[in-house]
């Protein structure tokens, strides 16, 4: 025992099982490895910036749009999610994922700003829902940006408006006055 070596196994499935042979399209084995790469393609094509982070707080997944809207790539798959600047900006997800986990309940941070180093300013509400196992293990949580600008912008418009309509209602109700 004490010249072996031994080396850390990945516990992913779909990293397990990638190996496996081949086999017809009958087989159980091709079948099961077509349907983990189906989930995986659907993950990546969401429409939403989502990241998956383990119950270790290790990146396990990232949506194409996560990656692109949050300057991930894919050698951070697998890292620590506090080596990453997501971790901090644009919310700081320590809290939010603890959160999540104690209460056992999604938790949505709203309003979240983002500004860019042009000026440019995006608005996200950031939702973290725990991933429990039926047996109430705690395997990580889903971390999902829902880009709100243009609502918040819809929302500003409409308050420059109001503020407009009011004070020319003002202007009118004077003149009438006179």
């Amino acid at each position: 025992m004490k010249n072996r070596i031994f080396t850390k196994v990945d516990r992913n499935v779909r990293d397990r099982l990638a190996p496996l042979p081949q086999t017809n399209p009958g087989e159980p084995n091709n079948q099961v490895a077509r349907q983990l790469r189906l989930r995986d393609l659907a993950f990546e094509s969401s429409p939403l910036a989502r990241i998956v982070v383990n119950h270790n707080g290790i990146l396990s997944l990232a949506s194409q749009k996560a990656k692109t809207q949050l300057g991930l790539i894919s050698s951070d798959i697998g890292r620590a999610l506090q080596e990453l600047e997501i971790y901090y900006r644009p919310a700081e997800l320590r809290p939010l994922i603890e959160q999540a986990y104690v209460e056992r309940r999604t938790v949505t941070l709203n309003g979240v700003e983002r500004r860019f180093p042009d000026g440019e300013v995006q608005y996200l509400d950031v939702q973290v829902v725990p991933i429990v196992e039926d047996n109430n293990t705690q395997l990580g949580a889903a971390v999902t940006y829902f880009d709100v600008t243009h609502v918040v912008r819809l929302q500003e418009e409409l308050q420059r408006v109001s503020q407009e309509l009011e004070t020319s209602s003002e202007e009118l109700q004077s003149t009438n006055e006179e």
